[in-house]
């Protein structure tokens, strides 16, 4: 086999993970979006909104607007929360 088709076949899967891993991240920001979601994050955080909101450096209001579904969590907020949810420790050593 020659070493173009193998670099192309290469280019391919590396190209169809990071589409794979895109997918995967969107589905989680779309998930997490939602107010349900970020209630259910802090309850299992055991953090009321206002040690919630100070972890994440926000106004307690913007925790209640995100719950209520009044506004949505930037793409900035989504990750943050995407990394309380996957890994907590690392918010509460900061």
């Amino acid at each position: 086999m020659s070493t173009r088709i193998t670099n192309n076949m290469m280019s391919r899967s590396v190209l169809s993970d990071l589409n794979d891993i895109a997918a995967k991240q969107a589905q989680t920001r779309r998930e997490m979006s939602s107010g349900k979601a970020i209630t259910k994050l802090r309850k299992e955080l055991n953090c009321s909104q206002a040690v919630f909101a100070r972890v994440l450096n926000i106004s307690p209001k913007t925790i209640q607007a995100w719950e209520q579904g009044v506004r949505r969590p930037s793409d900035a907020a989504l990750r943050l929360l995407e990394v309380a949810e996957k890994y907590p420790a690392v918010l509460f050593r900061l």
